[in-house]
């Protein structure tokens, strides 16, 4: 709050995301679970996980929506702190989206191949 004379006023807080950042950050959860379900698919085609970070948790669905879920949070949390911070977060959320974009259209490719 801020006293001005007789005047009292709020200060409005800048938002922590901007829409942008926030409409990328959207579209990384929507990426996400394009990538668990697509990445079932090929499991149960008979594809093996190339990741060998992921490669023990996608046995089960419930394993990878685990660490998806996991990962996803420390993410949050990573960019809340950088925005905060004053630092700009859309760079680094559309080359991750790019990244899973890229991903998915891999697990694409082998779910074809595979049939």
């Amino acid at each position: 709050m801020i006293d001005v004379g007789a005047v009292t006023t709020r200060q409005q807080a800048a938002p922590m995301f901007d829409a942008r950042a926030r409409s990328l950050f959207a579209l990384l959860l929507i990426l996400n679970i394009a990538d668990v379900v697509t990445t079932r698919i090929g499991l149960d085609r008979g594809a093996v996980e190339q990741n060998p970070l992921m490669a023990g948790f996608v046995d089960t669905l419930a394993g990878a929506v685990l660490v998806k879920t996991l990962l996803m949070g420390i993410a949050t949390g990573v960019l809340y702190m950088a925005a905060r911070r004053g630092r700009r977060v859309n760079g680094v959320l559309w080359f991750t989206n790019l990244w899973y974009l890229a991903v998915i259209v891999w697990n694409i490719r082998v779910i074809v191949l595979q049939t």
